[in-house]
């Protein structure tokens, strides 16, 4: 059974970007690519996968990521925030989990593109009736990095999870050799 992207997104994008203090200062999901805010980018990219409606699990400014967004998110996506007040990612992914709509729910980390197909992502994850479906990059050297993709049932924090070996190039901008790996894509037109 096939089914359509009407999942509801949820973009954990309440990082500090520590990392990236040689490169930027500021929220790490606002790092400055192509002329936009890096979740403009993270946005765009939902949006073409067929994602009508993201909740932002925010943290650590909070304020000034919303405005951004609202001044760069796409047009035919409707956009809730939710905003963690204690530390972490779990207790995140609960927060904006109450504000979901739908049945299994596509969580992305807002400082990842990832270039996916999540109609095929999406169709594994009811397939195998899973509560968690989480995509990692290739496992050959025996560590298995995540691509910041999963699947989580709404209903429940706990169940059953797969782990699906991904098939999905990936760029994350938590360091600053990431950061300028997307830099440089989107400086010659790259992106998507």
């Amino acid at each position: 059974m096939e089914i359509e992207v009407t999942s509801d997104v949820v973009i954990l994008a309440g990082g500090h970007g520590t990392r990236l203090a040689s490169d930027w200062s500021g929220p790490k999901c606002l790092a400055p690519v192509g002329g936009r805010p890096f979740i403009a980018w993270v946005l765009e990219g939902l949006e073409r996968q067929g994602f009508r409606r993201a909740i932002l699990a925010l943290g650590v400014g909070s304020v000034e990521v919303t405005l951004e967004v609202e001044k760069h998110k796409p047009h035919g996506m409707a956009i809730e925030y939710s905003v963690d007040t204690v530390s972490g990612t779990d207790n995140a992914v609960e927060v904006a989990l109450a504000l979901t709509r739908s049945r299994d729910v596509v969580v992305v980390n807002g400082d990842t593109l990832v270039w996916w197909s999540a109609r095929e992502v999406l169709n594994e994850h009811v397939k195998g009736k899973f509560f968690a479906t989480t995509q990692v990059d290739d496992m050959s050297t025996g560590v298995a990095v995540h691509t910041g993709i999963n699947i989580h049932r709404a209903s429940a924090l706990k169940g059953p999870k797969q782990i699906v070996r991904g098939r999905y190039p990936f760029i994350d901008i938590g360091t600053p050799s990431g950061l300028r790996a997307v830099r440089d894509r989107a400086s010659q037109g790259r992106l998507w």
